[in-house]
């Protein structure tokens, strides 16, 4: 009995450490060769939600190498100075101890029919196209009949503000379901 209990306990505790070891992430950017030049900018960042728990810079050859310990699915977003948070993909578990991936930047789009697919959640629904550079909004003046004013933004079509500094590798797309730039 007590053999059995402590058999099974050390059975537990291993399979608990083997599933929880450190996973290494290779990548490699695969980068338009007109924008060779944002490489020495860029940083790998892989977050559990929003707690980051692996960050590191690319190589000058695109090359990334990163070290997890994580049994759950990582949002992988890449950023760097002067470059927006882009959120490139979701990498789930796996019993590998490395995992081998390739990004191409700038990104690809899916589209269905005339709106882009959000690469998180696989819908269209909720995507918004980003704008940036610095934008005029057209205010509209509201007067209630008690005399109050209240303005509210005017605007035919919906879109994310970006800011006014901008790369040729910012994200283009917003999904406002995950709140993810993409």
């Amino acid at each position: 009995m007590k053999t059995t209990f402590i058999l099974t306990l050390a059975i537990a505790l291993l399979g608990f450490s083997l599933s929880n070891r450190d996973k290494i992430i290779i990548g490699r950017i695969n980068l338009d060769p007109t924008l060779t030049a944002y490489l020495d900018l860029l940083i790998i960042e892989l977050k559990d939600s929003t707690l980051v728990v692996g960050r590191t810079n690319v190589n000058q050859d695109g090359t990334f190498c990163l070290r997890v310990n994580s049994n759950r699915p990582l949002d992988l977003f890449y950023y760097g100075l002067g470059i927006n948070e882009t959120y490139m993909q979701t990498l789930f578990p796996s019993n590998a101890d490395s995992i081998i991936i390739s990004l191409k930047i700038p990104k690809e789009y899916n589209k269905k029919g005339r709106k882009v697919v959000c690469p998180k959640c696989m819908k269209n629904d909720n995507t918004i196209p980003i704008t940036y550079g610095l934008h005029a909004t057209v205010i509209v003046q509201h007067i209630s009949p008690k005399g109050d004013t209240t303005y509210t933004p005017y605007s035919k079509k919906e879109y994310y503000e970006g800011g006014c500094v901008t790369s040729e590798i910012d994200p283009k797309y917003f999904c406002k379901r995950d709140k993810i730039k993409f």
